[in-house]
């Protein structure tokens, strides 16, 4: 849950995940040792506390301190100009170690709790309902409760399950230590987390902000002024309309839309979906046959539709709600091409994945294009950072001509989107190789450390 709530700020990486995985392991694992070591020098009734406490206060801290304000600490410190790496283990660390330590002593705390023949095979149930627990709550949390109730709820539910294990130890109390205030405590918390379920979180915030929503992929939300409709991810400008006009502003789209209607494919692919302004704009064109959109992110269409477009999409307009190597593969084995394809999945400076930037999936690209194959990114106009050489080397590894083109190319300190195009077009600027940096592959790729570079440390300034 952690790793998804941070996906605002830090992108999805596997820089990122390791980290966080890393140090909650570690929490855990400490948890597992403390837990065991205070067991064995205290009495069942001092054990039941405990036990109490640490998942009360686990309960607290993950609902109300952890979460909440993961993204705010993690943006301060990537904002002090200290690296990627360093950020995310400070932020990750002080927000998550002591409640992951103190929730994690819970199995050796019940263990010396047992007082049977058969304790082995107790504790044997005990490690196995608990390991069946965290694979139950892995699935559950990121296949229902992130896509059905988001993940801001998926974080109350989270503590309020800890609250009622909680609140479950401490009716084992013996008789005197539980109190009428004590179970008037509990029960309001109780209460406090089931009223948090119900809140409507979207209604705070931006006075423009008319929807917000954390599905299993994104944090989105859209802003409305009256004149122009945002639709962002993950904190990204990912889709903007001009309300008047119904067409992007965004000067990228235009270009591309440009392009279309200068060569008038029948057949377009469009790799990330964001708020479908430009299939919707590009499919009401007479020329154009189909335009299919995938992104894997399943709930795009329907907030679009209602949010953000203000209409169904295109009858048109094919969605595939899946993942993007999944889904050329699959046409591949399917021998279908495209006449236009457009890969814009590459969302704002951290959101870039690494595996829809290798020549491996270039190459598969490549196979289903009968014509244009083109791409927005964030590169940096000074030409000079290893990310760009790098994608440079590897697009030209899988293309030939290949052109791009920014809105502001003659500022070199300054990183924006750029249009990408396997053509070689007027105005725009030619790609070349760069010698001795080498190029990204599934089996090699520094890009995640290429771009955090780029992004967080020579080029921020």
């Amino acid at each position: 849950m952690s790793i998804r709530n941070s996906i605002a700020i830090v992108g999805s990486n596997s820089i990122s995940t390791s980290i966080i995985l890393g140090i909650i392991l570690l929490a855990l694992s400490y948890g597992y040792y403390r837990g065991g070591v205070f067991a064995s020098k205290s009495k069942p009734e001092a054990i039941k506390k405990k036990i109490y406490t640490n998942l009360l206060i686990a309960s607290i801290f993950y609902t109300f301190v952890s979460f909440p304000l993961e993204n705010y600490l993690l943006g301060y410190l990537l904002s002090l100009d200290i690296g990627y790496f360093l950020p995310i283990f400070i932020g990750v660390s002080v927000l998550f170690i002591l409640p992951v330590f103190l929730a994690s002593q819970t199995i050796p705390l019940l263990s010396e709790l047992i007082d049977d023949d058969k304790k082995a095979v107790i504790i044997g149930k005990l490690l196995f309902f608990s390991t069946v627990g965290s694979f139950m709550g892995s699935v559950v949390t990121s296949l229902i409760f992130f896509s059905y109730i988001g993940v801001e709820k998926s974080i109350v539910v989270n503590g309020f399950i800890l609250a009622v294990l909680a609140i479950i130890i401490y009716f084992q109390f013996d008789k005197k230590s539980i109190s009428a205030k004590g179970i008037f405590l509990n029960l309001f918390y109780i209460a406090l987390l089931i009223s948090f379920i119900f809140i409507d979180f979207s209604k705070f915030g931006s006075m423009y902000r008319v929807f917000s929503y954390s599905s299993e992929y994104n944090d989105i939300e859209v802003r409305d002024d009256g004149k122009t409709r945002l639709f962002m991810m993950n904190g990204s400008h990912s889709s903007g309309m001009d309300v008047a006009t119904g067409k992007s502003y965004f000067w990228y789209i235009q270009k591309i839309t440009d392009i279309i209607d200068q060569e008038k494919p029948k057949k377009i692919l469009i790799i990330g979906a964001a708020g479908f302004s430009l299939p919707q704009d590009i499919a009401k064109r007479d020329y154009i046959e189909k335009v299919d959109v995938c992104d894997i992110d399943g709930s795009l269409d329907a907030i679009a539709e209602k949010y953000f477009l203000h209409e169904k999409l295109d009858p048109k307009i094919v969605f595939y709600k899946e993942s993007a190597r999944y889904f050329v593969n699959e046409k591949i084995r399917n021998n279908e091409k495209y006449d236009f394809i457009f890969i814009d999945a590459y969302n704002g400076k951290i959101s870039i994945p690494s595996e829809l930037l290798t020549k491996d999936f270039f190459d598969t690209i490549k196979q289903i294009s009968s014509w244009i194959v083109s791409m927005n990114v964030i590169l940096d106009a000074s030409k000079e950072s290893m990310f760009f050489k790098k994608l440079s080397n590897t697009l030209l590894s899988s293309f030939e001509a290949l052109s791009f083109q920014g809105v502001i190319a003659n500022n070199t300190s300054y990183y924006d989107n750029y249009i990408v195009i396997n053509q070689s077009r007027e105005w725009y600027d030619i790609l070349k190789n760069f010698n001795n940096v080498g190029i990204y592959t599934d089996n090699l790729n520094t890009l995640e450390i290429d771009k955090y570079n780029l992004f967080y440390t020579q080029y921020l300034n």
